[in-house]
């Protein structure tokens, strides 16, 4: 949805694909006529930017020689494949345009159809796959984007083709057509086109009171102004199988993002108390809640680690690690392709989580492979990007409903995979995402596409996802038949699997991650 309010306008949105498409990429833009000198002029200054950036890829670094002060050319720093023709293949089609559009993997409707015949009609450049060398098909998603306008939310052609979606919705629910992953991705873009007519009550039921209290947290640790806080936890289930009990084996520190601009002054607060310290997991949480595993820190507790966690729940500043250029698309639903992610604030929150990095490596003696860098949803793809650029060598990476803060999500000249010089200290290190089936806000071929890149284009060689059944973007759907006759360790490991899936797929592969990285020491 484009226009007026929270939502980016649709030349601005236009220049946001542009320049996270790879340069190789063809497109057709369908507009009326009165939109084709908008649609040119985004195309031209995408040109410009294609160009200049091969440009710096194909130019020889003068690099300083081992033996003296003199300097020589450099290799470029670009793969071969991500050095493409600049000519970007765009077609512009108006209403009765006779000349039939090429084939291309993107069509954009920067006008919205007159209808759901015409939507249909405008589809027929997809139809067409390209093959790769060798007769295999490219598996490059086909993507029809649409602008529509927020005054057209209740139009009769809105209607018509939202009807459509619905019908192809629950088509796309059976195996044979896709099954609930294909109907996530739908859900994702149907929730898109939801008139938001529930908000629009809500803020004027409430009035102006939403002014005054802003984005501000009501968590007991925003509310009661604290700096940090530690506590300690015991791995419950040992405690039911051991006569006395043990010593605590889970550290927990809680720490606000900003306090780490003066970490000076916080860092006494939160040192280590507990004797046997073998590694560190930082935690970011998902957006708009700071403390989404209260109640399950004993889940840290995992068999094999070795002697004691310290685990580092970080606290994003107003519950977000970093902004959204469109907060209007942001609120209305998932995002079954491209999340429009804004890198500069993402930049800033990797600065200071690089600084708790280099001070929790300190600790541990200077063993940065026993840290590992933990997160869900947002705070997935936040923790992500700390783990891909950072020069010290980590434990491993472990995420749940999430996606690479990469391509296309960022502009192509701010991916992390793709920037000269960039770090390969963590290329075979560890990387273990857990995607839900029936996640409509990160369906799950999103994160698919993402993972095969993070092989394919970053060289990341350890990576495994899971795609699990019947798990959504907050957890399981349902609890499974039966869990109300299991015993009490039984009942909270299946809560725990519907509440925090995340932590029990932690459980099992954090034990790796620490023991590789002892073993490697």
């Amino acid at each position: 949805v484009e226009g007026a309010g929270f939502y980016d306008s649709k030349p601005e949105r236009l220049q946001q694909l542009f320049d996270r498409l790879a340069t190789s990429s063809s497109v057709v833009v369908f507009a009326e006529p009165s939109s084709v000198s908008a649609v040119r002029a985004a195309v031209e200054r995408c040109r410009r930017r294609d160009a200049a950036r091969e440009a710096r890829a194909l130019a020889p670094r003068k690099v300083a020689t081992p033996c003296s002060a003199s300097s020589t050319a450099a290799a470029p720093s670009a793969k071969p494949e991500e050095v493409q023709d600049v000519r970007r293949e765009v077609s512009i089609v108006t209403p009765g345009c006779a000349a039939a559009p090429k084939a291309a993997e993107l069509v954009i409707n920067y006008d919205m159809p007159a209808s759901a015949k015409e939507y249909l009609r405008r589809l027929g450049p997809l139809s067409e796959s390209k093959v790769r060398s060798g007769g295999r098909v490219e598996e490059t998603p086909r993507v029809v984007y649409t602008f529509i306008e927020e005054s057209q939310l209740r139009t009769k052609r809105y209607q018509e083709v939202r009807s459509l979606f619905l019908r192809a919705r629950r088509g796309a629910s059976e195996r044979s057509l896709g099954g609930p992953a294909k109907a996530a991705e739908f859900d994702a873009v149907i929730e898109q086109m939801e008139p938001d007519e529930a908000n629009e009550e809500e803020e004027d039921e409430s009035g102006g009171d939403d002014e005054e209290q802003g984005d501000s947290c009501d968590c007991s640790y925003c509310m009661g102004g604290a700096v940090g806080s530690m506590s300690f936890h015991t791995p419950m289930m040992s405690l039911r199988q051991r006569k006395g009990g043990q010593a605590p084996g889970v550290e927990v520190v809680r720490l606000h993002l900003k306090s780490l601009e003066d970490f000076s002054s916080a860092a006494p607060l939160i040192a280590p108390r507990l004797p046997g310290h073998v590694g560190t997991v930082i935690c970011l949480h998902c957006m708009n809640v700071h403390n989404p595993w209260d109640g399950w820190e004993h889940l840290f507790a995992a068999a094999g680690v070795g002697g004691s966690l310290r685990v580092i729940f970080l606290l994003a500043d107003e519950c977000s690690w970093h902004d959204y250029p469109d907060v209007g698309t942001l609120g209305a639903g998932g995002v079954p392709w491209m999340d429009i992610l804004d890198i500069d604030s993402m930049d800033r929150a990797d600065k200071l989580l690089e600084r708790l990095v280099d001070h929790e490596a300190e600790l541990l003696g200077g063993q940065s492979e026993r840290i590992v860098l933990m997160g869900m949803s947002q705070g997935g793809g936040q923790s992500m990007l700390r783990f891909i650029r950072s020069r010290r060598r980590l434990g491993g990476w472990i995420g749940s409903v999430c996606h690479a803060p990469t391509a296309p999500h960022a502009p192509r000249d701010r991916d992390p995979l793709l920037l000269p010089g960039r770090s390969l200290a963590n290329c075979d290190r560890p990387m273990r995402l857990l995607a839900g089936e029936e996640d409509a806000v990160f369906p799950p071929r999103l994160v698919l596409r993402d993972v095969d890149r993070l092989r394919a284009v970053g060289g990341f060689r350890d990576v495994e996802v899971e795609v699990r059944k019947g798990m959504c973007h907050t957890g399981a759907k349902e609890m499974h038949a039966g869990a109300a006759s299991q015993g009490a360790k039984e009942t909270v490991l299946r809560r725990a699997q519907q509440e925090v899936p995340e932590l029990l797929f932690m459980r099992e592969h954090l034990p790796m991650m620490l023991g590789a990285a002892a073993e490697a020491s």
